[in-house]
């Protein structure tokens, strides 16, 4: 007595299962990316409105149910904003103004001596120490007062920019502040989101705000993290790692 095996029909089973697999992962990986996007609506910090509206963006671009996008709004902390960088581009270039003077000082009694004077004495030691970053502070005081002036020209700009100490006033022993980095970001960028599915009934999704502050948005609320941590449900995890290992099993790679 022999057995046969009817190889087509268990193709179409096993087609039926994945499938069935597939669809019941879509469906999970959906209904969480909705559950997130509702957590980050409401916990999400909200101040010109960019970031927020990113992220629903992205939610909505994996699949997810319509919404009702973040308007774009004026920054909250605008008049502040402006009025600080105004301040503290005056007192920048009156920082510059000293170290312009002290240079001339210097250069006066010990560089453009004849014979020249070896800067050796304390005061001299501080005074190159200090006037050797005056291309820098021009070039921050110059990249500030155009962050400004894009600031000023688009009222949902974002500032975008790091204060670092800087040598020691030789005069006074205070640090000199320059800008690195400042820019006024006045596009507005958006944010994407992708259904990605796979064999063995595995699918993911990924989002990305594509905004340039979002991340400093996010770093004192944590609201990604504390939206996932409530949106999240059994078999659902976070990782790039999962991510690449369901790119893979793609049948387009393979």
């Amino acid at each position: 007595m022999g057995i046969r095996l009817n190889a087509n029909g268990l193709l179409m089973k096993s087609k039926a299962v994945q499938a069935k697999g597939s669809a019941i992962a879509r469906a999970g990986i959906l209904a969480f990316a909705d559950a997130w996007g509702d957590e980050m609506e409401r916990i999400s910090p909200v101040s010109t409105g960019r970031s927020l509206r990113a992220w629903q963006q992205g939610v909505v671009q994996t699949g997810g149910r319509p919404r009702t996008l973040q308007t774009i709004q004026p920054n909250t902390r605008r008049d502040d904003l402006i009025k600080g960088l105004e301040d503290l581009i005056a007192r920048r270039q009156a920082a510059l103004a000293r170290a312009r003077e002290v240079k001339d000082k210097l250069d006066r009694y010990f560089l453009n001596r004849n014979p020249p004077r070896p800067p050796t004495t304390p005061w001299a030691v501080r005074a190159l120490a200090f006037t050797k970053d005056i291309p820098k502070m021009e070039n921050s005081i110059q990249k500030m007062i155009e962050a400004l002036a894009q600031f000023i020209d688009q009222p949902s700009a974002v500032i975008m920019g790091v204060l670092l100490g800087n040598n020691l006033n030789p005069e006074r022993g205070r640090r000199v502040v320059y800008v690195r980095g400042l820019t006024g970001k006045k596009g507005v960028y958006g944010g994407t989101g992708e259904l990605i599915e796979a064999r063995l009934g595995r699918a993911a999704i990924r989002i990305t705000n594509r905004e340039p502050h979002a991340k400093i948005v996010d770093f004192k609320v944590k609201a990604t993290a504390r939206a996932m941590a409530t949106a999240k449900t059994p078999g659902i995890v976070s990782s790039r790692k999962v991510i690449r290992q369901i790119l893979k099993e793609l049948p387009s790679n393979g």
